[in-house]
């Protein structure tokens, strides 16, 4: 009898523990992170599309290291993350409901023009750029 119930109580243990690491992120998957992190300085503002493309976004980077994906234009809702840059690469934060979807990090290489009006960025594993973003004057 002892010995069912420690195994019950052994048992909803590890359910608890196995809910609780589902639900909360390691630090590195989280907006307290990504923001204490640095940013190249030369992406903060609005970047569009070069050419423009109906249900892409705008991208919003901010200086707090916060990310918009501006979709307002094609009457779609925006999405918000967290972006941070270590020498040529950029690493997005998306934040997941924590029930469907966990906080995910998508790692990129980028590129910024020497005139700082050109950005393109690529997946790690890709050889193919992403269409190239200019600068949005406001």
């Amino acid at each position: 009898m002892k010995r069912l119930v420690l195994v019950r109580a052994f048992t909803c243990g590890v359910l608890a523990l196995l809910l609780v690491s589902c639900l909360f992120p390691p630090y590195e998957h989280t907006p307290e992170y990504f923001k204490s992190k640095n940013r190249d300085p030369n992406l903060v503002g609005v970047w569009t599309l070069e050419v423009e493309v109906k249900g892409c976004p705008d991208l919003v980077f901010k200086s707090n290291g916060e990310v918009i994906w501006d979709y307002s234009k094609d009457g779609y809702t925006n999405k918000e993350g967290y972006y941070y840059t270590e020498g040529d690469i950029l690493y997005f934060l998306d934040i997941g409901d924590g029930f469907k979807m966990n906080n995910t990090v998508r790692k990129m290489k980028y590129e910024i023009d020497e005139k700082n009006q050109r950005f393109r960025f690529k997946s790690i594993e890709s050889a193919m750029w992403e269409p190239v973003f200019v600068r949005k004057n406001n």
